[in-house]
């Protein structure tokens, strides 16, 4: 069988435009991806640097609770220094969340984000703090120490459903990222 030059050059210049195609298709794929993180990143970062009205404008579904107003309404009822330090050590803590994004994959304008967290489990330690203290006794001291050296610290991987709406990539807020991001206290207690 013999291939006139013709020929040749025809498959030639097919196989170049499939690899240009599949090229393109990649390039946009992998953008895509990249800004879907991008996005989630904005958002972390509003979110533990106490932004919390503009970390929703990444929220499709629900809303944060205003957890800033909450630290400070609580501020402004302590009646002592100790009561006032526990508040900014839980608000410290509270807002200590490290995410490192582990994978990320997209289909159209969908994307699924595993992303591992590691943060602190308030909710755990308020409970076991005060099941094990005598007498329902409140040691403002202890519990200052306590916090200092909280031992409720969780690493988990949670996979965050994004979607694009209007060219921006928005969190469906899921209750465990919600609970992730009010260091356990979403499921425990009423915010």
């Amino acid at each position: 069988m013999k291939y006139s030059h013709k020929k040749l050059f025809l498959n030639f210049t097919f196989i170049c435009l499939i690899a240009i195609v599949l090229s393109t298709l990649v390039y946009f794929v992998s953008a895509k991806n990249s800004n879907s993180v991008i996005e989630f990143e904005s958002f972390m970062n509003l979110y533990t640097s106490k932004n919390i009205e503009s970390a929703n404008k990444y929220i499709l579904n629900d809303s944060l609770p205003d957890i800033n107003n909450i630290f400070s309404i609580a501020i402004e009822q302590c009646t002592n220094n100790s009561q006032r330090e526990i508040i900014h050590l839980f608000e410290n803590l509270f807002y200590s969340i490290k995410y490192n994004v582990v994978s990320s994959k997209i289909l159209l304008n969908k994307a699924t984000l595993n992303v591992n967290f590691t943060y602190y489990d308030l909710s755990k330690h308020i409970i076991n703090f005060f099941k094990n203290a005598p007498d329902n006794e409140i040691n403002y001291e202890k519990f200052i120490s306590s916090l200092e050296n909280s031992k409720y610290k969780i690493s988990t991987n949670l996979d965050i459903k994004l979607v694009q709406k209007n060219n921006q990539w928005n969190i469906i807020l899921s209750e465990k990222l919600l609970n992730i991001l009010t260091s356990g206290i979403y499921k425990n207690f009423t915010i």
